[in-house]
């Protein structure tokens, strides 16, 4: 619900742009050139769009899978700039912290709470992490579980943005 809330602010304050005319001539001389300027608009629009695309894949790129790296991009071209900073906020968890993580404290389920897998936390802290198989299991899977994660994330926050 948090996030939702975070997601509306953000998109309420990117789509709030609003430009003042000092004047009436200043009025006059911003419709005279509101083709220019949408033209400029859109110029700057695509190249605005790669490079929150490039920023994006730059800041959460490792945190998915390769395969669904490709997807990633491929979703986020089809968005508006606006709609990739808000993809852009959404909380996605380390795959190398959460493997830190599995090490330390693993047998008591936190690396699988963290990825959003409840049930299977209190499995694996009532059965202390397997008697400890299962949390050398985890640490060679849970890299790749918190990237599949991360996929599930950004494929709710696309939904949510999309609606």
């Amino acid at each position: 619900m948090k996030k939702l809330i975070y997601l509306i602010f953000f998109a309420f304050a990117l789509s709030t742009n609003v430009v003042f005319a000092e004047n009436d001539n200043d009025k006059l001389n911003q419709s005279e050139m509101l083709p220019i300027q949408i033209e400029m608009l859109d110029a700057n629009d695509e190249e605005t769009k790669k490079l929150y695309i490039n920023s994006f894949m730059m800041q959460n790129g490792k945190k998915f899978t390769n395969a669904d790296v490709m997807i990633v991009k491929q979703k986020l071209e089809s968005l508006t700039p606006e709609q990739i900073q808000l993809l852009a906020t959404g909380d996605y968890l380390d795959p190398t912290v959460n493997v830190v993580v599995s090490v330390l404290v693993g047998s008591w389920g936190v690396d699988r709470f963290l990825i959003g897998q409840t049930g299977w936390g209190i499995l694996k802290l009532l059965t202390g992490g397997g008697l400890g198989v299962w949390t050398i299991v985890d640490w060679f899977q849970i890299s790749r579980l918190t990237k599949e994660s991360n996929m599930e994330k950004f494929n709710e926050n696309l939904m949510l943005i999309n609606n």
